[in-house]
């Protein structure tokens, strides 16, 4: 039986890379101009099932990881999520501040 990290899920990650594009869609409104229903379909339909699938893989990951590593998986997790949120927050300053 193969570990926990080294296992792959194909299908996993081909929904995240459409939900990443449904993500930029949601935000951006690419098609309402070219076509308005489309873009309503893509934004206010599909792009809704972007954030509860990412809550729920990440749920299913963490505890992949947590039942097949030591008691402390949860808190390094967490830290390295706050870590991806600073860098990201500090991204977007800098960006909106020097608008």
């Amino acid at each position: 039986m193969t570990s926990a990290k080294t296992r792959q899920y194909p299908a996993v990650d081909m929904m995240k890379f459409i939900c990443a594009f449904l993500v930029i869609v949601v935000h951006t409104y690419p098609f309402y101009e070219v076509w308005p229903d489309l873009g309503f379909v893509t934004s206010n339909i599909l792009g809704r099932i972007v954030i509860p699938f990412f809550f729920i893989s990440a749920g299913y990951f963490m505890q992949i990881g947590r039942c097949h590593k030591d008691e402390n998986y949860f808190r390094s997790y967490i830290k390295r999520l706050v870590k991806l949120y600073l860098i990201w927050s500090r991204a977007r300053r800098r960006r909106t501040s020097a608008r």
